[in-house]
């Protein structure tokens, strides 16, 4: 009988192989564990069948992180693909996964992502991997438990443009998303909870639901500490969230007790701030009250030797650096900053900036010694190059104010 050189069968195993010697190749710091394999192969040349099992024992990878020990085992039959028993260990967590290639169960406890060095979340979840790859679904559930400590950036809420990876576009997403997150940082000591539902594809995912912050929290705003009353934060799709929140904080002053309210209200990327007291205050001296301990109408701060040397020290250091630059960073000002002392001759002063478009700039200023000690700026800038400035000035409101064009050639 004539043999034909077009079928062929062929039977591979090892009960151990080690894999070190593969690290240099994978771009890892290191590699170690074993495979064990059996694997035959039939058929012609051009469709040949290949069917086996591939046994993971205790592989580990190092580059600069740690991933592993890993094991498991993944069997090929008939075309189909089956994962029995996989086990992950990765950040003091695991991840276990189970099913065939297209029906995929993972399990995931504990598995810890960091944010930096203080920041991290714990992720724990039920999830399927069902579909090919023209169309592919990631569902179940999710829970992060964690601590944020870093700066809020508000600013990566926003959406960025960018080049889209086509497959990414092909994987929908439906999942459960729970919080247990706390963010303690020199802004806030809040708890975040909430129940969420993460739609859409993984190239554009959008985010429903609500986020609850826990009454009892504490918000830091102008230096001082506000215990947060209400606070949730809805998403309604794109991931811009919509706050509503409220805080109050006491401050006394001549006898007497002036609460004052935070309300934040809006979308995060550009939220509305406002603040109320009972007794009823103005805004301006409500921002007084709370960077100076006073009101402004027509109070006298204390001179130097009425004081005392300490005091006058530490109401500089607090306002010069804890206010003009992380406060003014917190509420989103173009600047603040605080001029005199109430040891110097020159009058105390506070300046406030704020970019209101993307042209236009207002201004406020306001002394303490007289409540007509106010200025009021808008600066409009035409061009690069030429803008526009007027100015009102209460303490001199029978003049016409001022009003000046700046031109800047180079």
């Amino acid at each position: 009988m004539e043999r034909d050189l077009n079928y062929f069968d062929l039977l591979l195993k090892s009960d151990s192989f080690p894999v070190h010697g593969f690290s240099r190749y994978l771009g890892v710091d290191s590699l170690s564990g074993s495979l064990a394999y059996i694997v035959r192969i039939r058929g012609g040349r051009e469709r040949p069948k290949v069917e086996g099992d591939l046994t993971i024992d205790s592989i580990v990878v190092i580059k600069g992180d740690t991933i592993g020990p890993i094991s498991g085992m993944l069997s090929l039959k008939g075309g189909d693909g089956e994962v029995r028993d996989l086990i992950v260990f990765y950040r003091g967590g695991k991840a276990s996964v189970n099913g065939e290639i297209g029906d995929l169960k993972v399990k995931i406890e504990g598995m810890r992502i960091p944010f930096d060095e203080r920041s991290y979340a714990d992720v724990y979840g039920d999830l399927k991997f069902k579909g090919k790859t023209d169309s592919f679904q990631i569902l179940g559930e999710i829970v992060l438990k964690g601590r944020y400590c870093d700066q809020i950036r508000l600013d990566l809420l926003a959406p960025k443009a960018g080049r889209t990876v086509e497959f990414l576009k092909k994987i929908n997403l439906d999942l459960g998303l729970g919080l247990d997150f706390k963010i303690k940082n020199d802004i806030a000591h809040i708890d975040l909870t909430g129940d969420l539902r993460i739609k859409g594809t993984l190239s554009k995912p959008g985010v429903l639901g609500r986020v609850n912050i826990e009454s009892g929290g504490r918000i830091s705003y102008l230096g001082r500490t506000f215990i947060i009353e209400h606070g949730i934060i809805d998403l309604f799709g794109p991931i811009n969230p919509v706050l509503d929140i409220g805080a109050e904080t006491m401050v006394e002053y001549q006898g007497i007790k002036y609460l004052i309210t935070l309300s934040i209200t809006g979308s995060a990327l550009d939220p509305v701030i406002r603040l109320e007291s009972d007794p009823e205050l103005p805004e301006p001296e409500i921002i007084a009250l709370l960077l100076t301990g006073k009101t402004r109408g027509v109070l006298r701060i204390p001179t130097a030797k009425e004081a005392g040397t300490k005091a006058v020290e530490y109401l500089i250091h607090r306002i010069k650096e804890e206010i003009e630059a992380r406060v003014a960073r917190a509420i989103g000002l173009e600047k603040l900053t605080v001029t005199g002392s109430p040891s110097s001759p020159e009058p105390l002063r506070v300046e406030i900036e704020k970019r209101i478009r993307e042209r236009v700039k207002i201004s406020y200023s306001t002394g303490f010694e007289s409540y007509k000690q106010q200025r009021f700026g808008v600066d409009y800038a035409i061009n690069d190059n030429l803008s526009i400035y007027a100015i009102y000035d209460l303490e001199n409101r029978d003049t016409d104010g001022g009003f000046d064009l700046h031109l800047e050639l180079w």
